[in-house]
């Protein structure tokens, strides 16, 4: 058969004067303030720490009093975190490890943080200090690298084997470095060598994700976290190295705090979003329920059904086979009409079959036959089941082409790029598009359960004496998988 090709339809959106404010305002959040929040945080700490070694501040014993209580609330509240982020990972689909392992290094690594360490000691429980600087930047290291885990999951960057090899060794070398200039003050070297590969691999990873459009709540929340977690690591390696004289006590727990209130916000924010697809689901569901009962109704009309009855009646009378043959046509439509009330979806080949049945149950009862054209090219997707019989329906009724020697009603598909185009054309009497009502149910219907149900998008031309297409862009199924073995 021979390919019809049609250029699919670019949809043209008027941007209203409150979808530019709203946009100029996402983009100044993303370009301006974001960014300022995540070198404020990566500073600030250090900053404030050189300043106060520069004034000499020192902390007061009631200062000490307080760290010491909020550093175990902070503790408590991230190993909430952890329990939360298990749960979630056991019982949410869609949850991942990536957040468990997250979460778990932030809880050790402040578990072997100073602010910890020395409130465990206010209450005799001693640690080695040594061992737990150690860990302390083993743990930071896992947390950096289970974030760069995690964002290549979420957003499909497929990094590199010898990517997660290498960034294994870095890691291994950088501890065994860190332990054995811990007793020289040297600490920050392994530190710089490890923060200056992540970051750059961080940046890297940022900007392909920014490039792509998918920088979304997710990718800002994280981002922040890690930017906190790296703040407080500055902090605690300019103490560790004696960079600087006055105690960092609090620090840490400060950003943990950030932290803590981030993951809370991230939470909030799955509740809410959660809550309105939930709330989204039910209306849709709720109205697609309406409009199948309405399809059902306008449908099986009485004089559809008489007037088929009696046309069945008549052709016993003629033919008995004939009279058969018509009444299991009338069955099988009655059955796909009824069927329609417990199915959203179906087959294509099988809507074909149901509009098969309708046009020569048509075709029965006039002496001018219908010439019922099918340029079927590609058949592999889903349409709401009984939407395109308003279609073929209004040819029949209206285009007149039975009148025509050369008339005919054409159903035709055919892949476009990402696309199935699937049209219902017909070179009948055609009419005014500026005459197209709305308010005609069928269309409406068919509309509303396209958009819906698979989100397709509707073109109707016609021309006086010329004839009429109905044009339906459908998104290709096949489109997915073939980016997905391009990808591969």
């Amino acid at each position: 058969m021979n390919r019809r090709q049609t250029g699919a339809a670019q949809p043209f959106k008027v941007l209203t004067e409150r979808h530019k404010i709203c946009y100029n305002a996402d983009m100044k959040l993303k370009r301006i303030v974001l960014p300022a929040l995540k070198f404020f945080l990566l500073a600030a700490g250090t900053v404030i720490a050189l300043i106060c070694d520069i004034l000499n501040n020192e902390v007061t014993p009631l200062f000490i009093s307080v760290v010491n209580l909020l550093s175990m609330v902070a503790l408590v509240f991230l190993l909430l975190i952890v329990v939360i982020e298990i749960v979630a990972c056991m019982k949410l689909a869609g949850s991942t490890v990536h957040t468990v392992i997250i979460a778990a290094t932030l809880f050790f690594y402040y578990l072997c943080s100073t602010d910890v360490i020395n409130t465990f000691g206010s209450i005799g429980l001693n640690f080695h200090k040594e061992a737990a600087d150690i860990f302390s930047l083993i743990f930071f290291m896992a947390f950096v690298l289970s974030t760069v885990h995690f964002f290549n999951y979420l957003y499909n960057l497929k990094l590199p084997v010898w990517g997660h090899i290498l960034s294994l060794f870095v890691v291994t070398v950088c501890a065994l470095l860190y332990s054995m200039l811990q007793y020289y003050s040297l600490q920050y070297i392994p530190f710089f060598l490890f923060g200056v590969s992540s970051v750059a691999v961080l940046i890297l990873i940022s900007f392909k994700i920014c490039r792509d459009g998918r920088d979304d709540f997710t990718y800002y929340a994280t981002t922040l976290i890690v930017c906190a977690a790296y703040g407080a690591q500055n902090v605690y390696v300019l103490d560790k190295c004696d960079l600087i004289s006055v105690s960092t006590q609090g620090y840490t727990l400060v950003y943990m705090f950030f932290i803590i209130l981030t993951f809370l916000t991230i939470y909030f924010y799955f509740i809410i979003r959660t809550a309105r697809a939930a709330l989204k689901a039910s209306e849709y569901r709720l109205q697609l329920n309406t409009l199948k009962s309405e399809i059902l109704r306008e449908q099986i009309k009485p004089h559809f059904v008489f007037n088929s009855l009696t046309t069945i009646k008549s052709l016993y009378h003629k033919d008995v086979t004939e009279g058969d043959h018509a009444m299991n046509l009338f069955s099988r439509h009655l059955r796909s009409n009824v069927e329609a009330a417990d199915t959203d979806l179906i087959p294509f080949e099988r809507e074909l079959d149901n509009i098969q049945n309708y046009t020569e149950l048509e075709n029965a009862r006039y002496d001018k036959k219908f010439n019922i054209i099918f340029n079927i090219d590609f058949t592999d997707f889903f349409v709401p089941v009984l939407s395109l019989q308003p279609f073929v329906e209004n040819a029949i009724k209206y285009s007149k082409v039975n009148d025509k020697p050369d008339g005919y009603i054409e159903i035709s598909t055919c892949e476009n790029g990402d696309e199935v185009i699937l049209q219902i054309t017909d070179n009948g009497v055609g009419f005014d598009e500026s005459d197209i009502k709305e308010n005609s149910f069928g269309i409406r219907n068919s509309r509303e359960r396209f958009r819906l149900l698979i989100n397709a998008e509707i073109e109707i031309e016609s021309k006086k004496n010329v004839g009429t297409k109905v044009t339906i862009h459908i998104r290709n199924p096949l489109a997915d998988v073939r980016k997905r073995a391009k990808d591969n």
